[in-house]
């Protein structure tokens, strides 16, 4: 059941205490507009100095708000300042990173020609009765930016109906006439473009007949820019201006055709109405109308394919999701024999082709490419153009060349150096579906000619539905291979010649990619993790055991050692936030498998207007003129020495799940699996599989190393019933299984691909007959195989249960709640538990882990790098029962540490009775003496090593109640005035408007005379304030406490407070919230704050209460008696 991948690597006491720089965090730094000031950049390369951030990737992004004189992208001046900024981060010891192009959405910039563009197909068709010869005009291909290429003219029988359709020849586009064809030509690529205005919440299109036309159903195919796809709308039918039908829906659903029922009807004119809610945030004016047929009943439409999600991908670059006919419907039109196919390109002649038609009706159908029209997005002033074709080499280069090479030769042969990596931006290009030499790549990769299945491109079935999808997922396959190898490996390749890493999103809104051959192509995966959506709220923490995702997997199995996460993504950036409303995500990140997060976003800021410039709506606002900024460091620490574990051990996991062979691959299919509580489990690819697995005493082995339990085979979604595997696949799986292992899943129906299937479905038939001889579906008897088991279940748990396999770790909540989240790590010398408490207040939590060695816990605390043995255990049956105390949402390292001699306390009599440790606190004050503390009066019994029994009687601890008058500090304001209060209170119930409406940070002082009987056998001693709003910093005596962020408000200030006289200081920060949300009231020449994102008043007037702000108290110090434990042998 072990595996580590990170052989050599370990993590240390003193580099947890004080992590190295390559484990610190790591922020996207992002210019805006072309506003750059050398003056506003050094002074943010301060703060990150300040923070303790490591590297800082510069994205030059745009959203218009523009500037006087903005500094745009390849002029001297910018290039003077990139020189500037390399120097300035180098003397910081801060290193540099640049994405690979400008905006976020990819790769590209005004250096891409069109023909160097990313490219899709494209097809124009016209219908013509056979049995003679014909010349024929094609229709032109459609044409974005007016630029399209050729490729064929294919040909077979057309056996669809004309559609009545045609009688109308115009369309009224919000009362302007259009032309009908594109509404009924099958053909997605052409559309009626909204003609509403860019302020309308409603549109429609009006297809008037000359005669009655009657009509039960209407087939509608829209196409939104909006890329909100949760966002709702009503679309609406009317015959002759009555509403006949309407349908409440989501701009996702507009991804494929609606069919739309309603009585009968016979009308003069059909209209299809979208209306938007009034409160959208988006209207009319981005809609477009692909396809819409008013049909009787038994009437087909002329896009009649048995293809989902065909016509998104191949007609619209940004086709948020969309993948290429995964699953089938039921079409009408009937099926094209490959062989009756006709290739008529040589007798293409500019826009004519002559022809002697066979007998029949026959769609004739001229092929090409045009460009996505994709371009950079957010651009930059100089930086607008195309999105490189992510198929083509030289393309990329061509980008690299224009946009990487300038910049690092600008830094200066002395500053180059700074520069340390390249990173691939999330893909928000869109889809791409072809590239110049397509053909060619498919016949060389696939072993045949793609130009008999072009037809499948248009909907229609090729030969039967079950072989059309096995080209299909040779085109993905394709597709995939191609956006690898020249796009992310070439990249790589390049930024490896000039000394950088490479470092790439994962394609989540681009084609399906094959995960680990991507990750095995880049030096650093990466994924997003969001700290909000639109709402603002934060993520749920989901119930049960948080898996890590498969990507996670591919950066183990491909031996990456860092995993890249932009971390705190939001789309409510509406500065009401801070890390003690958000900082738990980073928890769910390791808990998935990343470790190393790049902080979203810094923005630069030129000037010292306040809060500043902000990256319209999106992300956390970590830069330096957020009110709490100043105080980030202890928390971005405590990030850092998570990740500094996290990057020096490899995850544990119990069970192995095959990627699969189709794409895309088979996580999709995962969900209706049982899992068992706690069992983590690792995905591998087919070259893992075939090269890297092997079987040792029944149990599976990764590299001769580690033990899983099974392997899962959850099936793919691509085909309308059952899964598809290789043969060399199901050939291994045999052999494993043969030797000892055991298999659960479906048993495959087919081979995935096109070529030679029918034998290869006959060497998979056998196979199959072989593993799993006609096991009835849902048994949890197995059929045995050689040494092995072939289990026909999808519960894997009751598997598992039934073989005896317990989890590495197993808890309960002492109160009740949430049980602990956690994560299983090894190194080469260490092993350890990263524990998450998942639930709104501090719990206790009793934990059962797997330990054959009977080593002893010892807490690694990342809050402050403390670390402490956790003396109160007992061994039992090759497992460690131990309590542990943890914060709300928050997390601690457990290392099981193997001691020379036995500690104080080694055992417990029953684990029922660590119930009653909460809130129990020992320290080693020497090998063979012990303390212990509690934070409430109670009596308990332990176990000594030797076996006697002894009872512990812990007093109440005692508080000292902080009664003196508070000195107030307001820092932000004009001359920092200073104000008094008697006792802690809002500042929003001042009556001076300056500090009621005040945001920033305000240091509280006061001093406090401790009796030296307070402090008399204080094994510890917090300050308990109360409560903050927002969050605060303490010093006692001069000396850093620490920060605090949420609840609970107390934090340890043994060895600060002395006898006597002692001084108290509390920096405390709120949010803008108050100060914008006041600000707005003013006229603008009277307002502080300044802030480019306008939709900020709309947030604020969403909750027009402010917030409470400052030290709320009440404050206290207490003290929590000391016990002295017998002394060991």
């Amino acid at each position: 059941m072990l595996l580590s991948t990170v052989i050599g690597e370990t993590f240390e006491p003193s580099s947890f205490a004080q992590p190295p720089a390559r484990s610190r965090v790591e922020t996207w730094w992002h210019w805006m507009d072309g506003r750059i000031s050398k003056d506003g950049l050094s002074l943010d390369l301060d703060s990150m100095k300040m923070q303790g951030i490591q590297r800082a990737t510069i994205t030059l992004v745009g959203f218009g708000a523009g500037a006087d004189s903005p500094i745009a992208l390849g002029t001297p001046e910018f290039f003077d300042v990139i020189r500037f900024t390399a120097n300035e981060a180098k003397m910081r010891g801060i290193t540099l990173g640049l994405t690979a192009g400008p905006g976020w959405s990819g790769a590209g910039g005004p250096w891409i020609p069109v023909e160097q563009s990313m490219k899709r197909v494209v097809f124009s068709s016209v219908t013509v009765d056979g049995d003679r010869e014909v010349t024929v005009q094609l229709p032109a291909l459609p044409a974005n930016a007016g630029w399209a290429r050729d490729t064929y003219v294919l040909a077979w029988p057309d056996h669809r109906t004309p559609s009545r359709m045609s009688l109308s020849p115009r369309v009224l586009n919000n009362g302007r006439s259009e032309d009908t064809n594109a509404l009924c030509d099958a053909n997605p690529s052409t559309s009626i473009a909204s003609a509403a205005s860019a302020d309308s919440k409603t549109w429609s299109v009006s297809i008037p007949f000359s005669t009655g036309h009657r009509a039960e159903r209407a087939f509608i195919w829209l196409q939104s820019s909006i890329w909100m796809k949760s966002q709702p709308l009503t679309l609406g039918i009317r015959a002759d201006g009555h509403l006949v039908a309407e349908k409440e829906m989501s701009v996702s659903q507009l991804e494929e055709p609606i069919t739309i029922t309603f009585p009968r009807v016979t009308a003069q004119t059909f209209e299809v109405e979208v209306r938007l809610p009034d409160n959208a945030s988006f209207n009319a004016s981005q809609f477009s109308l692909r396809e819409a047929e008013f049909l009787e009943a038994e009437e087909s439409p002329q896009w009649d394919s048995a293809f989902r999600d065909l016509g998104s991908q191949i007609s619209d670059s940004a086709g948020p999701l969309s993948i290429l006919a995964t699953a089938s419907l039921t079409p009408t039109a009937g099926d094209i024999p490959a062989d009756k196919v006709v290739n008529l390109t040589a007798l293409r002649t500019g826009d004519i082709v002559t022809w002697k038609v066979p007998p029949g009706r026959w769609r004739i159908v001229r092929y090409g490419y045009t460009t996505t029209n994709q371009k950079i997005n957010p651009a930059p002033p100089g930086g607008a153009g195309y999105e490189s074709d992510k198929m083509s080499a030289a393309a990329t280069e061509l980008q690299y060349r224009s946009y990487i090479t300038p910049i690092l030769e600008a830094a200066g042969s002395g500053n180059r150096s700074t520069f340390t990596l390249l990173t691939a931006d999330s893909w928000e290009s869109g889809m791409q579906n072809w590239c110049a030499d397509f053909p060619e790549q498919f016949r060389r990769r696939r072993g045949y000619d793609i130009v008999p299945w072009m037809p499948a491109l248009t909907g229609a079935t090729v030969n039967s539905t079950q072989e059309t999808l096995r080209f299909f997922n040779d085109f993905r396959e394709t597709i995939s291979d191609l956006v690898i190898e020249n796009y992310y490996e070439k990249l790589c390749q390049l930024a490896h010649a000039d000394g950088l890493a490479f470092a790439a999103e994962f394609a989540f809104a681009g084609p399906r990619l094959d995960a680990f051959r991507m990750t095995r192509a880049i030096d650093v995966p990466m994924e997003e993790l969001w700290s909000d959506w639109k709402d603002g709220k934060p993520p749920t923490i989901p119930d049960g055991t948080i898996t890590q995702t498969v990507f996670a997997s591919a950066a183990q199995v491909c031996g990456k050692r860092i995993f890249g996460y932009e971390l705190f993504t939001s789309l409510r950036g509406d500065w009401r936030r801070t890390p003690g409303d958000f900082s738990f995500v980073g928890d769910l990140a390791f808990l998935k498998g990343m470790n190393q997060a790049s902080l979203h976003s810094m923005m630069h800021q030129p000037d010292e207007r306040q809060p500043g410039l902000t990256l319209q709506g999106f992300g956390q606002h970590f830069q330096r003129h957020n009110t709490w900024w100043t105080l980030a460091r202890d928390w971005l620490s405590e990030l850092a020495r998570k990740q500094y574990i996290f990057q020096n051990s490899s995850s544990f996991h119990d069970i192995l799940i095959y990627y699969g062979d189709t794409l895309p691959r088979s996580e999709l299919n995962l969900s209706k699996f049982v899992l068992p509580e706690n069992v983590q489990p690792l995905f591998i690819d087919h070259d893992t599989l075939i090269n890297r697995i092997s079987v040792k005493d029944g149990m599976l082995r990764l590299d001769n190393a580690g033990t899983f339990a099974c392997l899962i085979l959850p099936g793919s979604t691509m085909f309308s019933s059952g899964s598809a595997l290789r043969v060399d696949t199901l050939q291994c799986l045999s052999k494993l299984v043969d030797a000892g292992a055991t298999l659960i899943g479906e048993p495959p129906l087919r081979t995935p691909g096109l070529l030679n299937f029918r034998e290869e479905d006959a060497l998979l038939k056998a196979l199959v007959a072989h593993l799993w001889n006609n096991l009835p579906d849902n048994t949890l008897d197995p059929h045995r195989v050689g040494k092995g088991f072939v289990y026909r279940t999808d519960n894997v748990a009751q598997v598992l249960a039934n073989a005896g396999y317990l989890p590495t770790l197993r808890s309960n909540s002492s109160e009740g709640g949430r049980n602990v989240k956690f994560c299983h790590i090894l190194s080469e010398d260490k092993e350890a538990y990263f524990l998450f408490n998942p639930n709104e207040g501090p719990a206790s939590f009793v934990c059962d882990v797997a330990d054959l060695k009977k080593r002893m816990p010892e807490r690694w605390d990342p809050a402050n790098g403390s670390i402490a043995p956790l003396p109160v255990f007992r061994h039992r049956a090759g497992r460690t029962i131990f309590p542990v105390d943890i914060p709300a949402k928050s997390s601690v390292f457990i290392v099981l540490q193997t001691v020379a001699a036995p500690r104080w306390v080694s055992t417990h009599p029953s684990e029922s009775s660590f119930t009653g440790l909460a809130g129990i606190a020992f320290r080693e004050r020497s090998p063979t003496r012990w303390t212990a503390t509690s934070t409430q009066s109670k009596e308990v019994s332990l176990t000594c090593p030797e076996g006697a029994v002894i009872t512990l009687n812990f007093p109440s601890p005692r508080t000292l109640p902080v009664n003196t008058p508070w000195r107030l500090q307001f820092r932000q304001l004009a001359g920092q005035p200073e104000i008094t209060m008697t006792e802690p209170v809002s500042w929003t119930s001042l009556s001076d408007d300056r500090f009621r409406n005040y945001s920033g940070l305000v240091v509280y002082e006061t001093s406090l005379n401790v009796p030296p009987d307070f402090l008399r056998d204080a094994g510890n001693v917090i300050l308990d304030i109360g409560h903050v709003g927002r969050a605060c910093r303490v010093s006692i005596n001069g000396r850093n406490a620490g920060t605090l962020w949420r609840q609970p408000w107390q934090i340890s200030v043994d060895r600060l407070v002395n006898p006597g006289e002692n001084s108290i200081s509390i920096e405390v920060v709120n949010t803008w919230y108050n100060r914008l949300m006041a600000d707005q009231s003013l006229p603008a020449r009277e307002r502080t704050t300044w802030t480019s994102w306008p939709r900020i008043k709309d947030w604020l007037a969403e909750n027009a209460e402010p917030e409470q702000s400052g030290l709320l108290g009440p404050v206290k110090l207490v003290a929590y008696p000391e016990i002295e434990l017998p002394a060991t042998r």
